[in-house]
Formats: structure tokens, C-alpha cells, sequence
């Protein structure tokens, strides 16, 4: 008797990453959340996809509504220069309270980001970056 075994189905993993800062801050009226992170769209390509969400909640109130939530997708490139360490992002993002009418709120940019480690004392110390953006009305 033979016993065989093919793995011909693997599962989908995608390599998500931290991107901006994640949190939950409880709080009196609203407790504030945001969950964000980055994909690179294809390996070794440079390109990724980042989301972002932003959330206020009523945790107090008997429904425990959200008062308030933004989500921020974006696309961007990352060219790195100098190591790896430093990089500048060129990216579109896109802000919005994902209400329609009267209610929308929301906005469209285009950036450029630099960013990377600074040194004192020839140590690393600190991670700094700006951000240049060029906003485009809905």
C-alpha cells in the first residue's frame, strides 16, 4: 500500500504591515481608534497599498455608536536612497467619512514623503519624516 501526499492548495498569504500607529485610547465621551497598515502590492515591486481607518466611539452611550469614522486608502512608491533605512514615498491618498451628500466629507491628495534615521552621537536616535502634499478638491 502507497500513501501519497500533494500540497497543491496553499493558502493566500498576504504580508500585511504596521503602518501608521495602531491604537485604542478609552475615553470620556468617545474612545478613539485606528487600525492602519501597508501591503506591497507585488513582491519586490515598491508599489503598495496603505489603509488607514480612524474611528470615534461612544462605548458609554446604551448602542455604543461610532460618532465618527474616516478611512484613508492610498497607493504609493517607495524609492529608497543612501540604505534602506532612508526612502521617499511619492503617493495619492484618499480621506473620507464615506458619507454621500451633504453629509461627505472628504478630500484627495498627492505627496511626497522623506523620510529616515537621524544620528547623534553616531547612534541612531530618532526616525524623522516630512511630508509635502498637494491637495485636490472633490
Amino acid at each position: 500500500m502507497a500513501y501519497g501526499y500533494a500540497n497543491e492548495f496553499s493558502p493566500l498569504r498576504v504580508p500585511l504591515e504596521g503602518y501608521r500607529p495602531s491604537y485604542f485610547l478609552y475615553g470620556n465621551p468617545d474612545t478613539k481608534v485606528q487600525v492602519s497598515f501597508k501591503v506591497e502590492l507585488v513582491e519586490h515591486s515598491r508599489f503598495f497599498f496603505a489603509y488607514s481607518q480612524l474611528m470615534f466611539w461612544d462605548l458609554r452611550a446604551k448602542s455604543a455608536p461610532f460618532r465618527d469614522l474616516n478611512y484613508n486608502p492610498e497607493l504609493f512608491y517607495r524609492l529608497p536612497f543612501y540604505s534602506d533605512k532612508n526612502f521617499i514615498d511619492l503617493g495619492f491618498e484618499h480621506e473620507s467619512n464615506g458619507k454621500g451628500d451633504e453629509d461627505s466629507r472628504s478630500w484627495n491628495r498627492a505627496y511626497i514623503r522623506v523620510s529616515g534615521p537621524t544620528q547623534l552621537f553616531n547612534e541612531p536616535t530618532l526616525f524623522a519624516s516630512a511630508k509635502v502634499w498637494f491637495a485636490q478638491s472633490n
